[in-house]
C-alpha cells in the first residue's frame, strides 16, 4: 500500500510576535534572557510553519535545576498552541537495548496529535554527554568496561543527530500491532526539537576557558559550544544547535519573590480552609531560599523545603483549632517555624 504522510497543518497555528511570548512569560522571575532567547525562538518556528523558506531552529536550554526552564518552555507552547511531547532524555535506551527508544517518542507524538509538527522537548540531555564523557575518558582505560548509560551517551547523540536533521520514518513493525501507525511516513524535519538539561559544573569548563575567577552566572552566559563538547556533547550535535539559551543562578531575593508569589497564596487557602490566617515572614521565606543557594540549586528546592516544614505546621494547627476553642486561630511562621515544622 502507499504510504500516507502525517498530517501536517493545512492552516498553521496564528502567527505570533516575539513580544507576545516575551509578555506571556513575565511571571519568570530573574530571567529576561531565556525570554528574549525564548521568544525569538518559538516566533521562529511559528514562521516556519508558515513559510519552511525561513528556516527551522531548534535550541538548547540549559541552567540550574528548578530555575524555570520547563516552566518556560511550556507557557511558549502553550501560547503557540502547539501539539508537544515530552519525554526525559534519561528514559530513552540507546539503540539496540531495551526500552523506550527514538521511534517510541515519534509514535506518542503521532498516535496522540496525528500530525508530524510541533514541539518535542527533550529535557535532561545533560545525562547522555555526562555518560558520553565517561566513556570517552574509559577508552585510555581498557581494563574497565563501560556501563550500559556510558555506552549509549553517544550512541544516543548520534540517533538523535539523525532525527533532528530531517528523516522520513516509517513505522512497519509497529504498524503490525497499532492500526493507526499502518503506511504512516513521518518526516521529522517539521518538528521544533527542544533540548533541555542542567549541565551542573558546565560553569568549570567557562571559567576554565576564560578565567577562573568568573562567577557562575557570568559563566552561564559566556557558555559556547566547545565547552559543551568538552562536556562530553559531541561534535556534530553541538555544531547543528541554532540557538543556545540559559538560565541564571537565582539569588535569594529573587527565590523569595518566587515563594512569596507563586507558594505562600496556596498556603493560605489551605490554612483559610481550616478557619486559619497564615501570616508566612521573611524569615521563613528566606531561610528556604538560602537553603537553595548554598545547594546551588533553584526554587524547586526553596520550595520543597518549604512544603516540607509547612506541612507539619499545618497538622498542628489543626490539631490546635479543636483544642483550644477559644485560640485567635492566627499562624505566624517564622524561620524556626519552617525549619522544625512547628507551632508556637
Amino acid at each position: 500500500m502507499p504510504q500516507v504522510a502525517a498530517q501536517s497543518p493545512e492552516e498553521p497555528p496564528e502567527l505570533r510576535t516575539p513580544d507576545a511570548f516575551y509578555d506571556a512569560l513575565g511571571a519568570l522571575v530573574g530571567q529576561d534572557d531565556l525570554r528574549m532567547k525564548l521568544s525569538s525562538t518559538f516566533f521562529q518556528y511559528m514562521l516556519y510553519l508558515h513559510d519552511p523558506d525561513a528556516g527551522r531552529p531548534n535550541l538548547l536550554v540549559y541552567g540550574r535545576s528548578g530555575s524555570g526552564k520547563t516552566f518556560a518552555i511550556q507557557r511558549c507552547i502553550d501560547i503557540a498552541g502547539l501539539p508537544v511531547t515530552m519525554p526525559s532524555a534519561a528514559a530513552l535506551a540507546p539503540p539496540g537495548y531495551r526500552g523506550r527508544v527514538f521511534m517510541d517518542v515519534l509514535i506518542d507524538h503521532y498516535r496522540r496529535w496525528k500530525t508530524d509538527y510541533g514541539v518535542v522537548f527533550l529535557d535532561e540531555i545533560d545525562k547522555w554527554c555526562a555518560a558520553a564523557s565517561r566513556q570517552n575518558a574509559k577508552r585510555t582505560e581498557p581494563a574497565r568496561a563501560s556501563t550500559e548509560l556510558e555506552m549509549g551517551g553517544i550512541a544516543l547523540q548520534q540517533e538523535l543527530l539523525r532525527t533532528i536533521e530531517g528523516e522520513l520514518v516509517t513505522f512497519t513493525d509497529e504498524a503490525k500491532d497499532v492500526e493507526d501507525l499502518q503506511d504512516v511516513t513521518f518526516d521529522t524535519s517539521h518538528i521544533f526539537w527542544v533540548f533541555g538539561g542542567a549541565f551542573v559544573n558546565l560553569d568549570r569548563y567557562v571559567r576554565r576557558r576564560l578565567n577562573p575567577h568568573m562567577s557562575e552566572e557570568e559563566a552561564w552566559e559566556h557558555a559556547i559550544p566547545q565547552d559543551f563538547k568538552a562536556y562530553g556533547m559531541t561534535n556534530e550535535l553541538a555544531d547543528r544547535i541554532s540557538t543556545w539559551a540559559w538560565t541564571k543562578p537565582l539569588k535569594v531575593p529573587q527565590m523569595m519573590q518566587i515563594l512569596r508569589e507563586q507558594d505562600e497564596p496556596r498556603w493560605c487557602k489551605r490554612f483559610a480552609a481550616l478557619g486559619c490566617e497564615l501570616r508566612l515572614k521573611d524569615g521563613a521565606l528566606g531561610a528556604c531560599a538560602q537553603h537553595a543557594w548554598e545547594m546551588r540549586e533553584g526554587p524547586r528546592v526553596a520550595r520543597a523545603m518549604l512544603n516540607r516544614g509547612m506541612d507539619d505546621v499545618l497538622h498542628h494547627a489543626a490539631r490546635r483549632a479543636v483544642a483550644e476553642p477559644g485560640w485567635d486561630r492566627v499562624v505566624t511562621v517564622q524561620a524556626g517555624n519552617v525549619k522544625s515544622g512547628t507551632l508556637d
